[in-house]
């Protein structure tokens, strides 16, 4: 099973939930990717953000930033954000086994703890087993123990990482799962004269795209204005973490979770509205 090359796939709390209204769950998104994950014949682990259950709590009570003196019922914040996010897991994972995929809970806190607010210690055995006897894993970002901070939270954008480098298996592939086609220089539902970028390069922490034959930043060309909250950090730290992974030749793409069959048809290896990250060492060598 670890020569068939694992497709990791990050579903976006956008993709599946409105971040202005709490608990807002769009099941026809679920139901819809659950069919297209239905005819995998890959090994898949699926992760899942926190979207209108976890970021709301994680924020009123500061757990992102560890234990605090000078905020009030922080434990009871760290429990109850852990809680929303075991609530949202039971619906995704619930959903997934209405549609006959051997889905299976793996609690986040349970196999990782952290530092300052990073990867610590972490524990795959359990997916890794998973994995071999073709069950589909499916983690969530969560309140985790911290042993510096006391506690923080780590983002599903954060667990991919650790995947991506940690399984015993060959990762070939991650996938984004986003409310749009892919990045763009401006914000799509905001600006119609929006352009997708097909092909971006990470490198030194900076997304760059080609302007000629040069690379160029393009950070400052993009746009938050949203409003919503995510104690996890905007688009461009969840794809600046991707500078962390450390294998080699894993294809990474940004799609739109949302358009019907759009996860089915990349897999297949079909052309649709995609941004590709390929990751570059600083010195110069490709990795995506």
């Amino acid at each position: 099973m670890r020569d068939a090359g694992v497709t990791i796939i990050k579903l976006g709390g956008s993709c599946f939930s409105d971040k202005k209204i709490l608990r807002s769950l769009h099941i026809d998104v679920l139901d819809s990717i659950s069919k297209q994950l239905q005819g995998m014949n890959v090994p898949i682990v699926v992760v899942h953000g926190g979207g209108s259950y976890g970021h709301p709590v994680a924020k009123k009570y500061e757990i992102q930033k560890g234990r605090q003196p000078g905020v009030p019922n922080q434990s009871m914040g760290f429990c109850l954000t852990h809680e929303a996010m075991v609530d949202l897991n039971r619906e995704i994972v619930g959903n997934m086994l209405k549609h006959e995929i051997p889905a299976y809970s793996v609690q986040t806190s349970a196999i990782f703890t952290c530092r300052e607010g990073k990867v610590k210690d972490s524990n795959f055995t359990t997916i890794n087993e998973l994995l071999d006897q073709r069950f589909v894993p499916v983690l969530y970002g969560d309140s985790v123990v911290d042993d510096a901070w006391g506690f923080s939270i780590l983002s599903g954008d954060s667990i991919v990482v650790e995947l991506a480098n940690g399984l015993h298996h060959v990762v070939k592939r991650i996938v984004y799962l986003m409310d749009v086609d892919g990045l763009f220089n401006v914000n799509p539902k905001l600006d119609s004269r929006a352009t997708l970028f097909h092909e971006v390069s990470l490198c030194g922490g900076h997304l760059l795209v080609k302007s000629g034959k040069e690379l160029v930043k393009i950070e400052n060309t993009m746009e938050q204005t949203d409003g919503v909250i995510d104690v996890t950090g905007g688009i461009l730290n969840k794809l600046t973490e991707l500078q962390q992974v450390r294998r080699k030749g894993i294809e990474i793409d940004l799609i739109n979770g949302r358009a019907q069959d759009r996860l089915s048809a990349l897999l297949a290896g079909q052309s649709v509205p995609h941004t590709r990250i390929h990751i570059i060492e600083e010195k110069g060598e490709s990795d995506g």
